[in-house]
């Protein structure tokens, strides 16, 4: 820190210069505003939650069937801020895959011992 009086080098705890006995402001630039960025972080997440836009879409959801697919309908709806839809279209990914696996096991055990 550089005394504003002086123009010296002093340490930037000092309240007081050494050389010129004037006494320093120090500035509080740096300090966190910690209840501001709560706040701001609230406010964020209000958003997300409560987006009057995520309504899960019936199209999205039938284009969800395939899991690759709906596993990119995730991201996007997340990229998008819309949480309900993209838990939507992922469910609909996942389960679909366990339904079609299911029904391939059933099949072929039928298949074979018939």
């Amino acid at each position: 820190m550089i005394c504003p009086h002086c123009a010296a080098s002093i340490s930037g705890k000092e309240e007081k210069c050494p050389y010129c006995d004037s006494f320093l402001e120090h500035k509080e630039e740096n300090k966190i505003d910690i209840e501001g960025l709560q706040e701001n972080l609230n406010k964020v997440r209000n958003e997300f939650i409560e987006n009057p836009d995520d309504k899960p879409n019936i199209f999205m959801i039938i284009i969800s069937v395939f899991l690759p697919i709906g596993i990119m309908m995730f991201v996007l709806n997340l990229i998008r801020l819309r949480p309900k839809s993209a838990i939507a279209c992922l469910i609909t990914g996942i389960l679909t895959t366990f339904i079609l696996g299911f029904c391939y096991v059933l099949w072929s055990f039928i298949e074979f011992h018939f």
